[in-house]
């Protein structure tokens, strides 16, 4: 649903919901961007073509602003954590996701709300919080219908703004044929794993 509405999928390639979410992506011939910590996780390599990619140095930078205990974090520790940044922030670390999907035990959904029973989806909540990105975290009781009314309403909007006709009409167009025009632009959806 998400990829018909001409969302991007930013993710970090862990087994469950992340292949599961890149999994629909890729059915429904969606944009995607991948991000791994390392070379070889869940045996993937960074492949701009297969839109899979490793975060830069500026995204650890940045994870260790977050992070609570990051120097006593090892390499690999910190290697997952930091590929949450660019899951929020886009692969220049300047384009906020539109919102952030996600399931922890906690049901976390603001930065207030981390806590050791979030785990390293801590750091992306914490980001998103920063930036104003809204989290919508499925493990919460009526998250779901949080984020439709969301959708909903961002949907409002862009048929609302000014020149946005021949839009309204095309999207009305592509949910009754499920085809969209390549060069559309993309909203984000971002989905952070642990």
């Amino acid at each position: 649903m998400l990829a018909r509405e001409g969302y991007e999928l930013r993710s970090g390639g862990a087994d469950g919901a992340d292949v599961a979410c890149e999994e629909g992506c890729d059915r429904a011939g969606s944009a995607k961007s991948i991000w791994l910590p390392w070379p070889g996780f869940q045996n993937r390599r960074p492949d701009a073509a297969r839109r899979t990619f490793l975060p830069d140095p500026r995204a650890f930078d940045m994870a260790a602003q977050l992070h609570p205990r990051w120097p006593m974090l090892t390499r690999g520790p910190r290697a997952l954590h930091a590929r949450n940044v660019p899951q929020i922030l886009g692969h220049t670390l300047d384009n906020p996701s539109e919102f952030t999907l996600c399931w922890t035990a906690d049901g976390a959904q603001s930065a207030a709300d981390v806590n050791s029973k979030t785990g390293g989806t801590g750091t992306a909540i914490r980001l998103a919080s920063q930036r104003g990105v809204p989290v919508f975290n499925l493990a919460r009781v009526g998250a779901e219908e949080a984020l439709l009314a969301f959708l909903a309403q961002r949907r409002a909007e862009r048929l609302a703004a000014p020149g946005q006709a021949d839009t309204a009409a095309h999207e009305a167009e592509e949910e009754e044929t499920g085809q969209d025009e390549p060069d559309r632009p993309r909203n984000i959806l971002r989905f952070p794993t642990r």
